[in-house]
């Protein structure tokens, strides 16, 4: 049996403003909003900054949503 979970952590990227400021959200946190039903904060336009999987998915449930 295999079972892959993926990672719960995400990592930070070490630049300036991405704990203190508003709006900033890490794409493993949206993503558990998005999957727990809760409907995240978002503005008109969303940035993600990534290549992974999780980047991928992010931007695609912020574009459905």
């Amino acid at each position: 049996m295999f079972l892959a979970i993926g990672a719960h952590r995400d990592r930070k990227l070490g630049i300036a403003g991405e704990d203190e400021l508003d709006g900033v959200v890490s794409a493993v946190s949206f993503l558990r909003q998005v999957n727990q039903g809760q409907n995240p904060k978002m503005g008109k336009k969303v940035g993600v900054i990534g290549g992974g999987n999780t980047a991928i998915d992010s931007a695609r449930s912020a574009l459905r949503l």
